[in-house]
């Protein structure tokens, strides 16, 4: 089943010295955490979704100013929303929680 409506945001950064500087006080970013919002029409089950991300994490695409092309996205939460019995035509919404993995990708 398809999702009614997808949205992506960043969450957080957090940025350390990046040592391979020496002695300029140059800031990289360590850690980096996105949000995906995904909202049915109907009840619904992420569980196979999940199943893919977690063998196959999605990539995404990022400035090659920062020294990669690409980083993974590894799941780290699921938080679900399910409709109320009784209440109108309200849809399952998930949040899902990424956290980037710097590591180069080959």
């Amino acid at each position: 089943m398809s999702p009614a409506s997808v949205v992506a945001n960043e969450l957080e950064s957090s940025f350390d010295l990046d040592k391979s500087y020496g002695r300029r006080l140059v800031r990289r970013r360590v850690s980096w955490a996105w949000h995906l919002l995904l909202e049915f029409d109907i009840e619904s089950s992420v569980e196979e979704q999940e199943r893919d991300w977690i063998v196959n994490p999605p990539l995404l695409a990022r400035d090659v100013g920062q020294g990669f092309d690409q980083v993974r996205l590894n799941l780290r939460r699921s938080q679900y929303t399910h409709p109320a019995r009784n209440e109108g035509m309200n849809g399952t919404a998930v949040l899902f929680t990424f956290e980037v993995d710097f590591d180069r990708i080959a």
